[in-house]
C-alpha cells in the first residue's frame, strides 16, 4: 500500500520596513502610510512603518546607510537628509551609501502668522520693527531652511525657534507665542477658515489650486521660493534586494498614474513628481549644492 503523506507549508512573505525619521502624525508619517498601503496592494511583501527618531533625521539616515544586510529597508526622508550631510553627526555619504528609489514630490510651504501680530503680507513683514521669531519642526528641517532663505532675502534678523515636530510649532502660532512659521500645506489645510492665522505667502511659481487666495512669494517680490524647499525622497539600504527595489520602483510609477492612488497622495498635501524614479541622485546632488551656502547658519541656530 502506497502511503502519501501531505503536509502544509507556510510561506512567510518578506517584510520591507519603511523607516520614518520623524514623529507620528506629521507629514512624513502621512506619506509613509500611503506608501505602505499602495505598495502592499501591488506587491507580495509585508510593508510596515517603523519610526527612528532623533538628530533631525540623522540617526535614521546613519542606520539605513550602514545596513548591508539582505534585509530591504526603505528610508522615507525629507530635505533634512541633505541638510544633515553637513552635520558632524552624519556618518553617511548621501550620493554613495544609499540605493536610490524615488523622489516623490515637493510639499508647498505657507508662511503663516497669527493675526494678532498684524502681519498679513510680506510688505508688513519687511516694515516690522518688532523682533521676529519663526517656528520650525527642528534644527536642519525644511522649514528651518526656508526661514534662512527668507532672512537672506529680507536682509533682516529672524530668530529661529525649533520645536519637536511641525504640529508643536504650529500650535504656538495659533497661541501667538511665536511670530510666524513656514508650515506645510497639509497642516495649514485644516485651518483655511481660521480667524486666528493669516497665510501671507506660498511657495511655487503660481498660486496653488488648494489655496487660490494665497499669493506666492514671487508675486510679492521675493525670489528663492519658486520651488518649495520641502520635498520627500525614498532611498534604500545598500544591502537591499535589487529585484525588490526594481519592483517597488515600478509599483510607485504605476501608483502615481492611478487616479485612486493619486487621491490618497493628494490628501497628504504633496505635489507628486511626474517622473519619480528617474534622476534621484542628480536631484540630491543639486540640493546639496543649494544647501552649501546656508550650512553654517542651519547648524549654529
Amino acid at each position: 500500500m502506497l502511503l502519501i503523506l501531505c503536509c502544509s507549508v507556510t510561506v512567510h512573505a518578506q517584510t520591507v520596513r519603511i523607516i520614518v525619521p520623524f514623529a507620528q502624525g506629521g507629514f512624513g508619517d502621512r506619506i509613509a502610510r500611503v506608501l505602505e498601503k499602495t505598495l502592499a496592494n501591488k506587491l507580495p511583501y509585508n510593508f510596515i512603518v517603523d519610526y527612528q527618531l532623533g538628530g533631525g533625521g540623522i540617526i535614521a539616515s546613519n542606520n539605513v546607510s550602514k545596513n548591508s544586510s539582505k534585509e530591504t529597508v526603505l528610508l522615507l526622508h525629507s530635505t533634512a537628509i541633505v541638510i544633515g550631510t553637513f552635520s558632524p553627526a552624519a556618518n553617511y555619504d548621501l550620493l554613495k551609501d544609499f540605493v536610490p528609489v524615488a523622489k516623490l514630490g515637493v510639499v508647498p510651504l505657507i508662511l503663516v502668522t497669527n493675526r494678532q501680530t498684524g502681519i498679513t503680507h510680506i510688505q508688513q513683514l519687511k516694515q516690522s520693527n518688532s523682533p521676529l521669531f519663526y517656528a520650525t519642526s527642528g534644527i536642519g528641517s525644511a522649514n528651518h531652511m526656508a526661514g534662512e532663505i527668507l532672512q537672506s532675502k529680507l536682509n533682516k534678523p529672524l530668530t529661529h525657534v525649533p520645536y519637536k515636530g511641525e504640529s508643536a510649532g504650529f500650535n504656538d502660532i495659533l497661541s501667538n507665542n511665536v511670530t510666524m512659521m513656514f508650515a506645510s500645506a497639509t497642516i495649514v489645510a485644516g485651518h483655511v477658515n481660521s480667524s486666528q492665522i493669516a497665510m501671507t505667502a506660498i511657495t511655487g511659481t503660481q498660486r496653488n489650486v488648494n489655496f487660490p487666495n494665497v499669493p506666492t512669494f514671487l508675486e510679492q517680490g521675493i525670489r528663492g521660493f519658486e520651488r518649495s524647499p520641502s520635498w520627500n525622497v525614498l532611498l534604500a539600504n545598500p544591502g537591499a534586494d535589487r529585484l525588490i527595489i526594481s519592483q517597488i520602483k515600478a509599483s510607485i510609477e504605476e501608483s502615481l498614474k492611478n487616479p485612486q492612488d493619486q487621491g490618497l497622495y493628494a490628501g497628504t498635501g504633496i505635489d507628486l513628481d511626474p517622473l519619480p524614479t528617474t534622476g534621484v541622485l542628480e536631484f540630491l546632488a543639486e540640493e546639496i549644492e543649494k544647501v552649501k551656502g546656508y550650512q553654517n547658519k542651519l547648524f549654529l541656530k
